[in-house]
């Protein structure tokens, strides 16, 4: 859900970025397969 956030607010260049800034504030945090490919179809741009 947190990425989603930094993509809509455009935080976030792409869907790695977004991930890559989550875990460096939350190492353990884990974006799956699925909301990656969801994220995708949300913001097919980036």
């Amino acid at each position: 859900m947190a990425a989603g956030v930094l993509l809509a607010l455009n935080k976030a260049e792409s869907i790695d970025k977004a991930e890559a800034m989550i875990l460096k504030i939350r190492p353990k945090a884990k974006i799956s397969q699925e909301l990656k490919e969801d994220l995708q179809r949300i913001f097919p741009d980036k």
